[in-house]
């Protein structure tokens, strides 16, 4: 059977294949227009406890995001211990060509390199907190040998590279010499301590 239409214009029935009417000879607009169907992008979504919904591009964007952070605060973190480590810690044992030892600076190893030799000032001593003074005035017993048992002293001192342990020596005014004596009595001078009247009396400086 065929299909029929009727003509736009004069209503008659004509054949639905036919782009003119056969009756009035008028064109014929087409009754069935293929349509092509409209691709709709699909856009995936991941829901998550509570109630969030986020779209998977944006998930994915956290997700990097997340992780560029974290490498960020690991890498601050392992910086921060190991600065920690280092702090305090024995350099390398240097040699020579023949395998000698060679000896560190000591400049660094003092906080007063020099006080077993030369006098020290109150102009020398300026600036100095009370802790550098007590380990100023202490070391001078520590070349001796002076065993700490009590902190900060026994760890500061065990640090040093000169310091060599001496039970035998008590740290006694006789133990020490002139000179020395008197630069621990200019120390506890800055400190605002006195020692006994005659401490140096015997420093001809």
């Amino acid at each position: 059977m065929r299909n029929l239409a009727k003509c736009i214009n004069c209503g008659k029935i004509i054949s639905e294949n036919h782009s003119f009417c056969m009756f009035c000879g008028v064109k014929q607009t087409p009754l069935k227009v293929k349509q092509t169907p409209l691709k709709v992008k699909q856009v995936e979504y991941i829901n998550y406890f509570g109630g969030i919904t986020l779209k998977r591009t944006t998930t994915t964007l956290v997700g990097v995001f997340a992780v560029v952070i974290a490498l960020l605060i690991g890498g601050y973190l392992f910086m921060q211990n190991m600065n920690k480590n280092t702090i305090g810690t024995v350099s390398p044992v240097k040699t020579d060509e023949n395998n000698s030892v060679i000896a560190p600076s000591t400049e660094s190893e003092y906080v007063i390199k020099d006080s077993d030799k030369y006098p020290i000032t109150q102009d020398k001593l300026k600036g100095f907190t009370k802790v550098k003074l007590a380990m100023a005035r202490n070391e001078i017993l520590a070349r001796h040998g002076y065993v700490y048992k009590s902190e900060p002293y026994k760890s500061y001192f065990n640090s040093k590279s000169w310091y060599k342990p001496n039970a035998n020596f008590k740290g006694k005014k006789a133990d020490l010499s002139a000179l020395e004596r008197h630069n621990i009595k200019m120390i506890m001078a800055a400190e605002g301590t006195k020692p006994e009247a005659n401490y140096d009396s015997d420093y001809n400086g």
